[in-house]
């Protein structure tokens, strides 16, 4: 009696080693899905595509003799919205279908392939890409959330995983890089003309205000100046935290492509101490980025 328990226990303990070795797996792979959940969760990106087009209408008011010109600016940034957005949705597509195959659950992903096409065919219109920047971008985003979408449709799953990272780095390099160019230059620049142009239009009327000396003016020119200036320096406040937005993204963007990359070049070894320590520092990086832009909206 007790030699058949025994040989029970025997025939059963590989079956034991491989769930605890599956449960182990699964724990060392939760660092990449900690950094995927964290890189997708970074607010911001919408909303300085949304302001966008928006630096060029607001600055109507204070250039109203170049109103045609800035509403012309205002169409063809509208119409990049599109692909900008397209960027994006293809750089946290991908993260949320890597974050789930480090899970081990089924990839979801059912945005219309017609319709992502579209909006990626927008970034060729964005501007301060040159062409052949814009095409390998639309491409690396038709082609990598079709991948994402195949993934879901064959319900690839964790031994899925260093596959999808394998095919997918190239592409998703193309994006980052051409968010980096976007948040990291594009943005700035519009948003520093707008600075430079508050800074043109306020500043003269209030040196001319100013001649005045306080004891001369009426208090309602000293109201006028204070609201003057209250008004310029809460315009190019904002401003300034936009500007600030970006460069923390484009920080953000870094730290997502540089983890990427070392999944790519250690996937081989995706559980192993060091990849998991490099991951959640990055990881971390991220996190305090994150709170920094949550900070400035």
């Amino acid at each position: 009696m007790m030699q058949k328990a025994e040989r029970r226990r025997i025939a059963y303990l590989p079956l034991s080693v491989a769930a605890l070795l599956l449960v182990s797996a699964c724990a060392d792979l939760q660092s990449i899905r900690k950094f995927a959940d964290t890189a997708v969760d970074v607010p911001g990106y919408t909303a300085l595509v949304k302001d966008y087009p928006k630096s060029a209408k607001r600055l109507i008011r204070i250039n109203p003799e170049e109103e045609s010109d800035l509403r012309q600016l205002y169409a063809e940034r509208k119409a990049q919205q599109p692909g900008l957005l397209a960027l994006h949705e293809g750089m946290t597509a991908y993260m949320q279908a890597l974050g789930a195959l480090a899970s081990d659950e089924i990839v979801s992903y059912d945005k219309p392939a017609r319709a992502l096409e579209k909006a990626a065919q927008a970034i060729r219109k964005i501007e301060g890409l040159d062409s052949k920047k814009a095409d390998q971008a639309t491409g690396a985003v038709i082609s990598l959330t079709t991948r994402i979408a195949s993934t879901a449709t064959t319900m690839f799953r964790q031994r899925k995983l260093r596959q999808l990272i394998d095919q997918s780095n190239t592409d998703f390099q193309i994006i980052v890089e051409t968010l980096h160019v976007v948040v990291g230059t594009c943005f700035p620049l519009s948003l520093g003309i707008e600075a430079t142009m508050l800074d043109d239009h306020y500043g003269p009327i209030l040196q001319e205000a100013e001649k005045t000396p306080p004891s001369k003016r009426t208090a309602s020119e000293t109201l006028s100046i204070e609201l003057l200036r209250d008004t310029w320096l809460e315009r190019k406040g904002d401003v300034a935290a936009k500007i600030e937005t970006c460069e923390h993204y484009a920080k953000v963007l870094n730290a997502i492509g540089q983890g990427h990359q070392m999944l790519f070049d250690k996937q081989k070894e995706l559980s192993a101490k060091a990849v998991r320590e490099r991951i959640s520092a990055l990881t971390e990086d991220v996190r305090m980025l994150r709170n920094q832009i949550n900070d400035l909206m």
